[in-house]
């Protein structure tokens, strides 16, 4: 696992912790998949269904999620956080934090793009 996905499960008790580089019709491909809006900035959080669930994580134990889309200068990225117990991340949390990871994630990507 490499060490940023590392640090987060580890120093944010998450039990999954997957960021991935998309291009748009891998991005398009998941949006149909899951019936969810993979829009720039979309947010999806809470317990989702057991498809919807296995087409983020390989792990049949992730039982809520946080799922982040982000623009990149080429493609997507995909921030996808699992936790174990179905109640961790609700559909009506707060997403600032989210965000602030989110916009320091496309800042890192995009510095070593250029």
């Amino acid at each position: 696992m490499p060490k940023r996905e590392l640090f987060f499960e580890q120093n944010f008790e998450i039990d999954s912790c997957i960021l991935e580089i998309l291009t748009d019709s891998q991005l398009q491909e998941l949006e149909n998949k899951t019936n969810l809006d993979m829009n720039k900035d979309a947010i999806h959080m809470g317990p989702l269904s057991k498809e919807k669930m296995d087409a983020f994580f390989s792990s049949e134990s992730v039982k809520s999620a946080v799922i982040s889309v982000m623009k990149l200068k080429s493609g997507f990225g995909l921030l996808k956080i699992g936790s174990n117990e179905p109640t961790k991340y609700l559909g009506d949390g707060d997403t600032t934090f989210i965000e602030y990871i989110r916009d320091i994630i496309v800042t890192v990507l995009e510095s070593k793009e250029a």
